[in-house]
């Protein structure tokens, strides 16, 4: 089967090499020269610094200059998939065709020409952190100061002996806070409360399907049931029994006292999806190595990636 992905970032990758596994001809459209999507660094920034004219020219990296991955290089390896992928090709529509058959045109775009192709199946892995989620604070935009999102913070030197309020809790605040510091005169983090307090339930760290989990072994599992879904060696739910499941997952949580954004938290998920594809949950070791750099990035311990010796942790674990 020919199947068009979009996107030459992780994702799109994993996409690629399992859809070739499994025998079909797949053609990855990437818009920039280079593969990475996101985590290609780019020093230039948006114009609107928090991202909200929707006519600017997006910028697609949200990487900041001294960045480092906190994923262990063990979850990755080289499959040479460059062969299948054409850079410099934005995709600018996809149509199914109206021919009493599962076919699909897509329209590519380069600097020199436009084309249109067509495909059996299309799997899109566009990703979306080039749209940054911007906290609704009323009367925020009578304040006087600056407001930047993260998607376009590069380095710390504009913010030198200034005073800067973070607003959100995750691993970039982390990253990010820590750089202002050296240059800042005061740095503030703000979280929001959350809307419920939930307390333990005997000794169970998580009462519903998802945590987070590891994303690329993860995104393979997926890509796998998608090979194997094409290939009609694995069968989808219908579309009744899916939305019956999501209903049920969203009844659980509620009752559970889970906010909805954690909706997509995934771990329990990737077994329960190695089970679906016929094979054995993904290794342990991987899962502890994961969760210790998680949690060295929870504790903000300077310097973990250079000191954890994840070979020894791995070898420790057999």
């Amino acid at each position: 089967m020919k199947v068009a992905v979009i996107g030459a970032g992780a994702t799109g990758l994993i996409a690629a090499r399992e859809l070739q596994s499994e025998g079909h001809r797949a053609v990855v459209f990437e818009r920039k020269n280079q593969l990475g999507g996101t985590w290609v660094y780019d020093s230039r920034v948006e114009a609107d610094p928090l991202s909200l004219d929707p006519s600017r020219e997006v910028v697609i990296s949200s990487l900041y200059f001294s960045l480092r991955t906190n994923l262990p290089r063990h979850l990755m390896g080289d499959f040479g998939l460059g062969e299948l992928i054409r850079f410099g090709a934005e995709v600018v529509r996809v149509e199914r065709v109206d021919s009493g058959k599962d076919q699909w045109v897509v329209e590519s775009r380069t600097s020199e020409v436009s084309s249109e192709e067509f495909f059996e199946a299309v799997v899109v892995c566009n990703g979306h952190h080039t749209e940054p989620r911007v906290a609704f604070l009323p009367g925020i935009e009578k304040w006087p100061g600056r407001q930047v999102h993260s998607h376009n913070y590069r380095h710390p030197e504009p913010y030198q002996n200034q005073v800067v309020v973070m607003i959100g809790n995750g691993p970039s605040a982390y990253d990010i806070s820590r750089e202002i510091a050296t240059v800042a005169k005061e740095v503030h983090l703000s979280s929001r409360s959350p809307d419920v307090k939930v307390s333990r339930l005997g000794n169970h760290h998580n009462i519903w399907q998802h945590s987070k989990g590891v994303p690329f072994p993860l995104t393979e599992l997926q890509s796998k049931w998608i090979a194997g879904t094409l290939s009609g060696k694995l069968l989808l739910p219908s579309e009744e029994e899916m939305l019956a499941e999501v209903e049920a997952h969203y009844k659980q949580m509620e009752e559970n006292g889970i906010p909805k954004h954690h909706t997509h938290f995934l771990n329990p998920f990737g077994d329960w999806l190695s089970a679906q594809v016929g094979l054995p949950p993904l290794d342990e070791r991987l899962k502890d190595v994961f969760w210790q750099l998680v949690m060295c990035l929870i504790l903000q311990k300077d310097g973990y990636r250079d000191e954890m010796d994840i070979d020894s942790l791995i070898r420790s674990a057999t």
